[in-house]
This record gives C-alpha cells, structure tokens and sequence, in this order.
C-alpha cells in the first residue's frame, strides 16, 4: 500500500492528568484525580459520557456485590452514581435486586443483585459530576497518537494529540490514564500488548445491544416462570430458538436471548446478537460487525414477535450507535491477571478492586460459552495490572488492563472498569503529590485513600 507522511502544528494544551476514554472506566478516572485537586482533561469520542452503558446500551450493570449475594464489594463512585440516577428515577439500587428477577434475565447464578438503569439518566449524572469538580471535557475529540521522551531512566508520554471540530491539539500531561477500552494510547506508545486466547488469538463475539417496548411484560415473565425450571434459565430459550431455525431459517448465531427488564415495565433490554471473528481494533471489522448487528436486531424482532409469549407486538425503541465489544487489545503489565487467581480467589497485598462476577466468556467460534464463578467470597484486581510495562507515566483502566483472556471474561464488565478506573485516578493524583512514578506509589497508602473514598477494600473496609 502506498503510503503519505501527514504533518500539522499544533497548539499545547497543559494538564496534570490526562484520561483518554469516557467510559465508566475513564468517568471515575477523572472524577477520582479531580477530586484530589489535579487539573484533569476528559477526552472522548463521541457526545455522551458512560460508554457501553450509554451509547452502546449495555444494561443492567452485572453485580457489584460478592460471589454468594452477601456483601456489596463495589461501591465508591460507582455506588454514587447508582444512588444519583436512582434518585431521578432512573435506576433501581442492586440491593434490592434478587437473583433469577426479570432484570437479571431471570439468571440464578452470577446474577444477583445486577442494577437496571436508564442509560439518559446515567448520561445526565455523569455531566453532573464532571462540571461538580471540574473537569475539562472535550467531547467529540478522537485519540490519535502521542510522542515520547526519556530521561534520568524514565521512560514516558511527552504529549497525546486528539482531533475534533476545532483541528489537532496537542495535550501535554504530567499523568495519562487508558481508558479506551482497546488499549489505544498504550498501544500507541510502545506497551506491549496481547490479543485473544493463547491458543489461536480469537477474541469473544461483538453484540448489538437494543431495546424494545410495548411488551406485554406479565405474560412474557408468567412464560418464563412457568416454562424454565430455575436453575436452567441459560437453557431456556433453547428449544424455541431451534423452533425458529426451522420454521423462518432463523440465523442469528447465538442460541441465548437475554431479556433484561428495564426500570419501564412494558421495556426490555435484549443482549442476542452475535458477530463473530471481529478485531475490536479493526475499522473494516467494525463497520461488517454493526452492519450485520443493525440486520440481525430487525430479525431478531420479527422472531420473538412469533414464538416468545408477550413479544406478539413489541417494537424495537433505540438500537445501540456502538457495536458491544468485549475483548481487543490487553496490555502487559507488572502483573497478568490468570484464571487462576479468579477461580481461587487469590489475595493480593496491592488490591484496588474486589469483584464476584463469573468467568464469563462468550465462545469466540460458536453459540454458546462458559459461565463458571468463583470458588469464594470475591477475587482481587491488584494495582499492578493498571501498570503497563515500558512507560512510566501512564495508567490503565476497564477491559484492556493486564490478564488472560479466560481472566479478563470476569472483570470487563462495568462495575469493576468504574473501580479500576477510580483506582487510577486516585493513583495518578498520589503519584504527583508524592513526586513519584505510578509504579512507585505506596499501595498502602492508595488502599487506605481508596476505602476512605467509600470504595471496599479486601482487610481494610469495615
């Protein structure tokens, strides 16, 4: 391929922390480092803060509680912002959320305790907290590379550039956080990074989430109750969507339908579609994948109108702008998170996040997948897998931090990306005050500083 050299001034912009990705990670980044008086820049791609949760439709949150329901062992920030969109109307606490409820999908295991939100509230709460503590926004301002520097045996980010509406800027930092989900600033500055399974490098299927209405909700839920034993609610749908396979040559790849009810009786959220064989960090793969989504979701409307009780006349409402991807690039970091650690539950003396969620991997060749908890009370994120290997002044945060693929199917989902990334936030804002390099920072001090924050940390919260 033909290549042209592309060069443009431009002018420099200072920051202290610099988070590239508004996510749920990248929101609780920012909002963690302003909170501790460091001049913080927001940048992010599209018009709206939350990520999968807002513009992909990505609901409810899996749970932030532990492997058994007991104990909520997410909290800080992200309890914050629950409480803040429940207060509005727009979502309902997980507290009060059993498993096996309709806005679990009717799931027993790993679905306790999930929160249902509505995705414009959780866009109203997160500019809120943004404008309370200052952060710079620059939304509609796409990431596109940085430069280096070294000195005195440290190696690191000099300045990102971005681009928008107003031409290329140039942001210089003395901290910046990853948070785009894809690892794009660690990949772009010389991280080593990891894609897929060890055995063939396939990553987990992309989804199309999308959200219907007028849904006659108690004879769908009285269907589901009476003809899915409890227990056997990842079966359920099975032997209807063989039905339509053979009776409309029904095609989308997947033989799962999660209905998720949402705080609106008669709306539902559904989590069906399945792309697969697509690089998260690819533009081709990514525009056959949401095409294809956008064509599987009219399908999958016509097939639940037939065969799935109280969908007779349900309408499609929104269809996600962005295409679910569950798994891109990861980093290296100062420690890889293994499948190991998850099962077993293995503590760590650097831990920053406590999660119970189950290994979930969505099969990256098929239709089905594995779902398999822990084998205790949580597993531990330690601070080490935030650390990417080779440069010094960066952090990261949410699904492209260090761990296996089998290990990383348990903590991408949004609940921990909001802990890991307030875990950054904090981290990057001791790591100026103490004039030391984020590796260097004293984890005990980050622990304590953490659960006075109001997040749960494993020995040290009461």
């Amino acid at each position: 391929m033909e290549k042209v050299t592309f060069s443009q001034e431009a002018a420099i912009e200072e920051t202290d922390v610099l988070v590239v990705g508004g996510g749920t990670a990248g929101l609780a980044s920012a909002i963690s480092s302003a909170r501790k008086g460091m001049k913080t820049t927001l940048v992010e791609n599209s018009g709206n803060l939350g990520g999968m949760a807002t513009i992909g439709l990505v609901g409810p949150f899996m749970t932030c509680f532990s492997s058994d329901g007991k104990d909520q062992i997410v909290k800080g920030i992200f309890d914050e912002v629950v409480r803040k969109m429940e207060k509005k109307g727009g979502a309902i606490h997980p507290a009060n959320i059993p498993a096996s409820s309709p806005y679990s999908s009717f799931h027993q295991i790993g679905h306790d305790h999930v929160t249902p939100f509505d995705p414009n509230v959780f866009k109203l709460v997160a500019f809120e907290l943004c404008q309370e503590v200052g952060v710079n926004l620059k939304l509609y301002s796409r990431f596109l590379g940085t430069t280096a520097a070294s000195s005195n045996g440290i190696t690191g980010i000099q300045e990102a550039f971005i681009a928008n509406k107003s031409g290329i800027q140039a942001i210089r930092a003395k901290r910046y956080i990853d948070c785009t989900g894809d690892g794009d600033v660690a990949a772009q500055s010389g991280v080593p990074m990891e894609k897929g399974r060890d055995m063939d490098k396939k990553m987990q299927p992309s989804s199309l989430f999308f959200r219907i209405g007028n849904v006659d909700s108690q004879k769908l839920i009285t269907f589901v109750r009476k003809s899915f034993p409890v227990g056997k609610d990842e079966d359920g749908f099975l032997e209807i969507i063989k039905k339509g396979r053979i009776e409309m040559n029904y095609s989308v790849p997947h033989d799962r339908i999660g209905f998720y009810q949402t705080v609106r009786w008669d709306e539902w959220l559904i989590n069906h579609t399945r792309m697969l064989g697509v690089d998260g960090t690819n533009v081709g793969d990514l525009t056959r994948a949401h095409m294809e989504g956008q064509r599987q979701v009219f399908e999958a409307l016509e097939f639940m109108r037939r065969f799935i009780p109280g969908c007779e006349n349900a309408e499609i409402i929104e269809v996600a702008d962005q295409v679910g991807v569950r798994e891109s690039r990861r980093i290296q970091g100062e420690y890889v998170l293994k499948v190991e650690d998850v099962y077993n539950c293995v503590p760590f003396d650097d831990c920053v996040v406590a999660a119970g969620f189950p290994v979930d991997i969505h099969d990256p060749a098929g239709s089905f997948g594995l779902f398999e908890p822990p084998r205790g009370h949580h597993y531990e994120i330690p601070y080490r897998c935030l650390l990417p290997l080779k440069v010094d002044n960066l952090l990261v945060a949410g699904r492209c931090v260090s761990a296996t693929h089998e290990a990383l199917g348990a903590i991408r989902v949004m609940p921990f990306c909001f802990g890991m990334g307030e875990a950054a936030g904090t981290a990057a804002a001791l790591s100026l005050q103490d004039g030391v390099i984020p590796k260097k920072v004293d984890t005990k001090k980050l622990q304590k500083v953490l659960a006075e924050q109001g997040a749960y940390i494993p020995r040290i919260s009461q």
